[in-house]
């Protein structure tokens, strides 16, 4: 039976992979592969730090915040608890404009 700590674990390496596997097309048209920073910002932080420590399996998410990350990703939230999810194909590209 999974514990919250290897469930936790779980989100934490999945939103990390998701996140390093996400293009983001800039404003300027530059294309960059996504930073926290850019993750913070889409769910409604202020810096990187918060995405750091659900990276790291610290903190534990917040429904309502795991709701916008699987809208960012667009995944639903179960395939955020599925231990194969690094294993399977993700490549995404989320265009940014001036106004977010």
């Amino acid at each position: 039976m999974d514990t919250i700590k290897d469930i936790s674990n779980t989100l934490a390496s999945n939103l990390r992979f998701l996140r390093i596997n996400t293009k983001v097309k800039r404003y300027n048209g530059k294309t960059v592969y996504m930073s926290q920073t850019d993750l913070a910002n889409l769910v409604g932080y202020k810096n990187a730090q918060q995405i750091s420590k659900y990276e790291l399996g610290v903190d534990q998410i917040k429904a309502t915040k795991l709701y916008k990350i699987s809208k960012i990703f667009d995944v639903s939230i179960e395939k955020l608890f599925q231990e194969d999810l690094p294993n399977t194909k993700f490549d995404k590209l989320i265009e940014l404009n001036i106004y977010e």
